[in-house]
């Protein structure tokens, strides 16, 4: 985000720290993966697989 020149806030090193230690990276693939669970239009061997490949 910081080379490009269309964003006004620039990520510094705190932000960085955060960002990577409290697990935002991990968990937004993990609640993708959960919620294909609750969709009845993919098939159960999809759903087990793309948990399977999340964790």
């Amino acid at each position: 985000m910081n080379d490009l020149k269309k964003y006004e806030y620039k990520i510094g090193l705190k932000d960085l720290i955060i960002i990577a230690y409290s697990g935002i990276r991990g968990a937004f693939p993990l609640i993708l993966s959960l919620n294909l669970f609750k969709d009845p239009f993919f098939n159960s061997e999809f759903k087990h697989m793309a948990m399977l490949v999340t964790i």
